[in-house]
């Protein structure tokens, strides 16, 4: 189907708008505003706001609530079998991934069993590069994951974790101002 004055106008409206982007085609945005999906691959709205994502994937995406003012960096990889809530002002570093299925290791035929568990962000955390967060963990508002973590265990609000698995390095100052 060709793409109409029309269409082109509110791809230069709300497209560039949404992304910022000089490597966006205005094509790319055309066919995923077509898919009717809350993410494009260069990014999407959430809420009515715009949030940037570079590369982001989205498996099941009718299972994702997004917040207000997120970014994610390039190769985010979100695996929402179950449900992943992220809150206001979050950012995902390149190459994070956040899934909520995994396979039950305690039975004969693993490919067969899948246990599902949801994921919850808070607001205003920051994930930094190649972090893993596992099925069933919820990560407190104001937290700080570091590069390469791996999440086993909930975090509380405000605390900064690395390592594998990560564990708590520190806390954030109370009344620490916003991540932006």
């Amino acid at each position: 189907m060709p793409m109409t004055m029309e269409m082109i106008a509110g791809i230069r409206k709300h497209g560039r708008r949404m992304l910022k982007s000089p490597f966006l085609s205005a094509r790319a945005v055309y066919r995923a505003m077509r898919m009717k999906r809350r993410c494009l691959f260069f990014g999407g709205f959430a809420n009515d706001d715009p949030f940037y994502a570079l590369g982001l994937t989205i498996r099941y995406y009718e299972n994702v609530s997004i917040g207000h003012r997120c970014s994610f960096g390039g190769n985010v990889v979100l695996n929402a079998y179950d449900r992943i809530e992220i809150g206001d002002d979050c950012m995902f570093a390149h190459g994070v991934v956040v899934t909520t299925a995994t396979h039950d290791y305690a039975v004969d035929v693993m490919n067969r069993s899948f246990i599902k568990k949801p994921v919850r962000i808070g607001s205003n955390v920051w994930i930094g590069v190649n972090a893993i967060v596992l099925p069933g963990i919820t990560i407190g508002s104001g937290a700080v994951v570091g590069a390469g973590a791996v999440v086993t265990k909930d975090v509380p609000e405000n605390t900064i974790v690395a390592g594998n698995p990560a564990t708590a390095i520190k806390n954030r100052p109370a009344g620490a101002a916003p991540l932006r």
